[in-house]
């Protein structure tokens, strides 16, 4: 009887021994499982803060890294496009490039230079339609959107934009002007530049085909 009464004692004991071992285990696990999704949680932040900084610097950077632009040259190609109303845009070109062989910034400089007169940065935004460079669409793109942006240089880029950039990419142009189509203030300029485009990308793909045909043929007369 003395046996079994210890025996049960035991039990009892390993018993009360096994909860207190269960317990423990989860709150080993409850607090393993806390900590993991802290980590997570700093991990995570960690990771957005990173991309936000990245994508600051992939802002700022290209701006940081551009060479700054002559004082003097700024100056003489502001004094021209001031003294060039009734100038040619060719001729224009064609002097400014004398000057230096990377108008580009200097003409974007002049166009957001808001102490001019208008006509003198319309002139420098029609002058960007002989530029297709990426950096001249992003450009543009930017004056597009712009509804605060007087409606002058609003409209010339329009103009600017379809010229220099729809030769080399139709479809990012008629994206982006379409979905700016019902602005009051650059809808008919958007219809007009878009039709002009349209027809002179329509003739010279029929010129290079026409061209290509006429090569095939001479080929075969060979």
């Amino acid at each position: 009887m003395k046996m079994n009464h210890e025996m049960i004692q035991l039990k009892k004991y390993l018993g009360l021994q096994k909860q207190v071992f269960l317990k423990q285990q989860k709150v080993f696990s409850h607090s393993h499982k806390r900590e993991l999704n802290l980590s997570i949680e700093k991990k995570g932040k960690g990771i957005i803060f990173l991309f936000g900084l990245l994508t600051m610097l992939g802002v700022y950077l290209p701006s940081l890294n551009a060479a700054p632009l002559d004082s003097n040259k700024l100056d003489s190609i502001r004094t021209m496009l001031v003294q060039s109303r009734e100038v040619e845009l060719e001729g224009l070109k064609t002097s400014i490039e004398k000057i230096t062989n990377d108008p580009i910034p200097y003409l974007i400089a002049i166009a957001d230079q808001t102490d001019l007169r208008v006509y003198v940065r319309t002139k420098a935004v029609a002058l960007l339609s002989h530029y297709s460079d990426p950096s001249v669409t992003s450009y543009l793109e930017t004056k597009i959107e712009d509804t605060q942006l007087h409606e002058s240089i609003r409209k010339f880029s329009v103009k600017s934009y379809t010229e220099s950039s729809y030769k080399k990419s139709p479809e990012r142009v008629e994206e982006f002007l379409s979905q700016r189509a019902n602005d009051s203030v650059i809808r008919k300029s958007i219809q007009s530049n878009l039709k002009t485009a349209r027809e002179n990308f329509n003739q010279a793909d029929k010129k290079k085909n026409f061209k290509s045909n006429q090569n095939e043929q001479e080929f075969r007369k060979k």
